[in-house]
């Protein structure tokens, strides 16, 4: 999603204007949830579920589509289906 400047851009601004570290995230998820809705208005849905999809994927499970989710939802969502046999 647009390559390494992107990238260094998009965690300069999510620290400099959320007070939120890379490293920080998994643990400021609503924060982080925030800070996105600030940084790409609506956009920050479909950043939000890219993001949870890619989540999903790493651990071998389907991502549920849910309108309403945050990605911090979705997070917990994972660690519930992850943990169940």
């Amino acid at each position: 999603m647009g390559g390494e400047p992107v990238k260094r851009a998009f965690y300069y601004h999510l620290e400099k204007r959320a007070k939120i570290k890379r490293s920080e995230i998994p643990e400021k998820l609503k924060a982080f949830h925030g800070a996105l809705a600030d940084l790409f208005f609506d956009g920050s849905v479909v950043l939000e579920r890219r993001i949870s999809r890619h989540l999903f994927g790493r651990l071998g499970l389907e991502l549920p589509i849910h309108d309403g989710w945050t990605v911090a939802d979705y997070a917990r969502e994972a660690c519930v289906r992850y943990a169940s046999p």
